[in-house]
């Protein structure tokens, strides 16, 4: 018989990764958000900086949701492979 086989449980650890690799991409968005705010002399320095930082924070904000929207995509990978497992088990016993 040829075919794959899925370990439910390495996709809840790497849903659970991939969660904590979102809060801190989001947790860095925050901290970058408040980069140049009159640090850097020159005004026209100042707003390069900013501007700058702006465009990191929504990247990294992006990438944070993505990240969420990645694990709740892998937990629901996880459940339907469980419940396909548990359906294919009881049509095979016959107590389903």
């Amino acid at each position: 018989m040829t075919g794959f086989g899925v370990d439910i449980g390495q996709l809840g650890v790497l849903a659970g990764r991939v969660s904590g690799i979102g809060g801190s991409l989001t947790s860095v968005a925050g901290a970058v958000g408040g980069i140049g705010n009159g640090d850097f002399g020159h005004s026209d320095l100042n707003q390069a900086v900013q501007q700058f930082a702006s465009q990191v924070n929504q990247s990294l904000a992006a990438l944070g949701k993505t990240a969420g929207g990645m694990t709740d995509v892998l937990h629901g990978t996880a459940q339907s492979y469980a419940s396909s497992d548990q359906s294919s088990a009881e049509n095979i016993t016959g107590t389903g």
